[in-house]
This record gives C-alpha cells, sequence and structure tokens, in this order.
C-alpha cells in the first residue's frame, strides 16, 4: 500500500501539485522542449508571410493600411503556432496514447 501512495504522490508531484497548471515539471520540460521547434515555425511562416506581402501588387498596399497588414500577420503566424501546439500535444498524444494501449492489450502473455 505504501508504494503505492509513494508513487502517486510522485505523479502529482511531476504534474504540478492538486492544483495542476504550469507549475509541474513534466509540464516545464515539454515547454521547454517545444521553445526550438516554436520558434522555428514561427520564423519560417512570418519569412514566408513577408515574402509573399513583398510579392504582392503596389495597389494592394496603397489601398492598406500598415498596421491592419501587420495585425493580420501577427494574429495568423500566433494562431498556427497554437494549433501546431495543440495538435501535437493534445491531439497527438492522445493517438499516441491510444495506440500504445492498443499495442499492450493485443500483446501475446
Amino acid at each position: 500500500m505504501v508504494p503505492a501512495v509513494v508513487a502517486y504522490l510522485a505523479a502529482l508531484y511531476l504534474q504540478g501539485g492538486s492544483g495542476g497548471g504550469s507549475m509541474g515539471l513534466l509540464n516545464n520540460a515539454r515547454q521547454f522542449a517545444w521553445i526550438p521547434i516554436s520558434q522555428a515555425a514561427a520564423r519560417k511562416i512570418n519569412v514566408d508571410a513577408f515574402a509573399h506581402v513583398l510579392g504582392m501588387d503596389l495597389q494592394y498596399h496603397l489601398m492598406r493600411k500598415t498596421g491592419e497588414l501587420t495585425r493580420v500577420l501577427d494574429r495568423g503566424s500566433s494562431a498556427i503556432q497554437n494549433l501546431l501546439s495543440t495538435v501535437l500535444f493534445k491531439v497527438g498524444l492522445c493517438f499516441w496514447g491510444g495506440w500504445g494501449g492498443v499495442g499492450w492489450v493485443g500483446r501475446e502473455s
């Protein structure tokens, strides 16, 4: 009984205590591992979007406000980063865990 309680408390500590949130060791490690991926993706998206905007017709730029264009580019980049993070860490891990469970149940004893 005592090893189960110790294991539970250790898992609870790694996840961030009873409150969860961003205080846990595992969550912080995930965020730290995500930083280079996120920055590289954001850089690629921003460079491609900027190149696309520069390649557009002059008439488009004369009819738009500079602040409006930068706001749209910033929101688009942020939305893509959030989508990628959600798909990778939420949906992707659910599928990975599900297939791991299928493999565990389907293995021979």
